[in-house]
């Protein structure tokens, strides 16, 4: 734990404190970064290429298995406050004594990942509209014997919401192999963040003067900053990239 904070901490002050007087003049932000490294598996039958990524912060990464079609969180848990989306967990940059970033939920994960599985680093703008409680949905509509998140014990909250988060990707994903690639993805789940958000977005618009009521049955979703980066594991191979079909069908393509 102590070399995983030293390291964050050498980053943030070679990176965010950088050309300041004053450390307290520095603002924060929450990392999350990796890199997949092909492995030398000759032999035996482990993956053949490595996910390593750090996370501080409520940014997360997804792991879609080509072969499986199936849907992981690589960073499950990262979100500490399960109920409270204001809270990120952590951030670097000065938060605490003597301009100290933030380290509570600080990991470090590794995966093994196969040839065409598909990686999604998203900005919580992104995962809050997959979250079935910003959805307006109850814990008993997840089989939770209880209908406030709130009062429902946080293992059992994160594990819930961890499997419908994941299911929702899968269903926004698709089953139609020709056109799963981390474009269309992305544009899909940007399609989603716009759609679901749009009666918030639309009351906001004609109401400037106005607060949002705190009702996610009527105003779903959570407007915040959305960012999304998907690519493909594996060697590149502009043949296979050519024969991936991508439609400009606007039910896929939001802009």
């Amino acid at each position: 734990t102590q070399s995983r904070s030293s390291a964050a901490s050498d980053v943030y002050k070679r990176q965010i404190i950088y050309d300041k007087e004053d450390v307290w003049m520095a603002g924060t932000t929450t990392l999350l970064g990796g890199v997949v490294l092909q492995i030398d598996n000759k032999g035996c039958t482990d993956p053949p290429w490595g996910l390593v990524c750090i996370s501080i912060g409520d940014c997360k990464a997804f792991h879609y298995s080509w072969k499986e079609k199936k849907v992981c969180d690589v960073t499950a848990g990262n979100r500490l406050n399960i109920t409270d989306a204001r809270d990120p967990g952590g951030r670097i940059g000065p938060y605490v004594k003597d301009g100290e970033p933030d380290l509570r939920n600080l990991t470090i994960v590794a995966l093994g990942v196969e040839d065409d599985d598909i990686i999604l680093t998203v900005s919580d703008g992104v995962h809050d509209n997959l979250d079935p409680q910003t959805l307006g949905k109850s814990p008993r509509e997840l089989g939770v014997d209880c209908d406030d998140w709130k009062e429902v014990d946080s293992a059992i909250a994160t594990e819930k919401k961890q499997s419908f988060e994941c299911a929702k990707l899968l269903e926004i994903i698709g089953e139609n192999e020709s056109l799963i690639t981390p474009k269309l993805i992305t544009r899909r789940l940007l399609n989603h963040c716009m759609t679901t958000t749009s009666s918030g977005r639309e009351f906001m618009e004609q109401n400037p003067n106005c607060a949002l009521e705190h009702d996610y049955h009527k105003y779903p979703g959570k407007m915040d900053h959305t960012t999304c980066v998907g690519f493909r594991v594996g060697l590149n191979d502009p043949e296979k990239e050519k024969n991936r079909m991508e439609s400009l069908n606007p039910d896929i393509w939001p802009f």
